[in-house]
């Protein structure tokens, strides 16, 4: 399979749908380029931070920041009553 796209005056592109899909990449997750002879291959640098949030709150999941804000207005609002 070959995929194209166009670099920027900036030194930006943008990596084709599939190859995001194939490497499992998310948004602002990091690339490696590996250089060798005869071309370039590109791997997923590793999983993001978000894949470890809750590693070390003894076993309660990450529930998000827009669940943790409806959480704490909730509570807000049950206070104020």
């Amino acid at each position: 399979m070959e995929l194209m796209s166009t670099v920027t005056s900036k030194g930006q592109t943008t990596v084709p749908l599939e190859v995001r899909r194939r490497l499992g990449l998310g948004p602002r997750q990091k690339i490696v380029y590996v250089v060798e002879d005869d071309g370039v291959r590109i791997k997923a640098a590793g999983k993001g931070l978000m894949s470890v949030a809750g590693a070390l709150s003894g076993g309660k999941a990450f529930v998000g920041k827009e669940a943790e804000r409806a959480s704490y207005r909730a509570a807000r609002a049950k206070r104020i009553k």
